[in-house]
């Protein structure tokens, strides 16, 4: 069990105990998302915190996209704090010079970089523009 995994098991019994039957129920559900992922072909696999982050998010998107805001503010309780722009700008230079990057056609590697070392605490499409204007302006 990961640590994410871990940690809605246990807030489940929490809001059991607390009689927070809103927050258990879709813990419950989340909790269902992650032994759905848990299962493949091949058999049973352990799901990674990055795999968590991925469904949580999608179930935050849906949350609001139906108007639940108590649900979405439930599930960002589970959402790492996001790296800001200085961050992400700072950590691909860093990316882009260890690595002597000098093409636009060389996002990809700094895009695989983030998703590999920094998954779920970057906003992908800031990312982009970010890398792309590195590699393009140097």
């Amino acid at each position: 069990m990961t640590n994410l995994t871990e940690k809605i098991a246990n807030d489940i019994k929490i809001a059991m105990k607390e009689g927070n039957s809103a927050k258990r129920d879709l813990l419950k559900v989340v909790k269902g998302e992650i032994q759905r992922a848990e299962q493949t072909s091949t058999g049973k696999v352990i799901v990674e915190d990055s795999q968590v982050i991925s469904i949580i998010k999608k179930m935050i998107t849906n949350a609001l996209e139906f108007k639940n805001n108590s649900d979405a503010e439930i599930l960002n309780e589970y959402m790492p704090s996001q790296m800001s722009t200085e961050e992400m700008t700072n950590l691909a230079k860093l990316y882009i010079e260890i690595n002597n990057l000098d093409h636009p056609s060389k996002m990809g590697l700094v895009m695989g970089y983030f998703k590999t070392n920094h998954p779920g605490l970057y906003d992908a499409k800031e990312l982009s523009q970010i890398t792309r204007k590195l590699l393009t302006n140097g």
